[in-house]
């Protein structure tokens, strides 16, 4: 049988059965009197076909990456961290940015762990990837504050400050910040206004409390 198989069927079309068997369905198998396909004739229709099953193999892939539902993804990753496992969080956190694009919870979350280790300038990039998709949160505006003093950038560390405040005027830890940030600047007037414009406004919050 197996030599009748093999004079019945070219070697080429029997490997491509192997490997990819509903494309080998496609080839025509030798006859009697016939003279089996030249090598270099099997090998130019094989070609192509291996490498569209590669293509097809890598996209089948991606597409189970992606499948990941997000929060699970992310849990992931903050285990990873959690466990001070760096490398793999970083992967996670950079693939759930990749696969969930619209997603600020990963560029955020990289971004606090690169601040964690004290790498600012990743730290920095990564804030700014979240800010393009949550642009008016405040604790995110704070670590980008934070983040822009660290490199030594007073000036932008003020202008999130600012906006900070803008979101929540009673925050005492950004307008503390802020007043430091000025008086570093040598925007004193700007600190001493700031200062005593919180005061003002706490102390009318404190005498409402005792007369109510």
């Amino acid at each position: 049988f197996s030599r009748a198989y093999g004079a019945a069927v070219p070697r080429t079309r029997r490997i491509l059965a192997w490997i990819l068997p509903p494309l080998a369905l496609l080839l025509p198998a030798a006859r009697h009197g016939q003279r089996r396909w030249r090598s270099g004739a099997a090998l130019g229709a094989l070609i192509p076909a291996l490498l569209a099953f590669g293509l097809l193999s890598a996209d089948r892939g991606r597409a189970q990456e992606g499948s990941v539902p997000a929060d699970r993804l992310y849990e992931e990753a903050l285990e990873a961290q959690g466990a001070e496992r760096w490398e793999r969080a970083i992967e996670l956190f950079k693939r759930g940015a990749e696969a969930y694009r619209d997603d600020a919870r990963f560029p955020w979350a990289l971004g606090d762990l690169y601040l964690s280790r004290k790498l600012y300038s990743l730290a920095w990039d990564e804030y700014r990837r979240a800010e393009i998709l949550d642009p008016d949160d405040p604790e995110l505006l704070y670590q980008l504050s934070n983040t822009a003093g660290r490199l030594n950038r007073n000036d932008l560390s003020a202008s999130y400050l600012e906006r900070v405040v803008d979101l929540r005027p009673e925050d005492r830890d950004a307008i503390g910040d802020l007043a430091w940030m000025y008086f570093k600047l040598h925007r004193l007037a700007e600190g001493e206004a700031l200062l005593l414009d919180a005061l003002a406004r706490r102390a009318k919050h404190v005498l409402a409390e005792l007369f109510l």
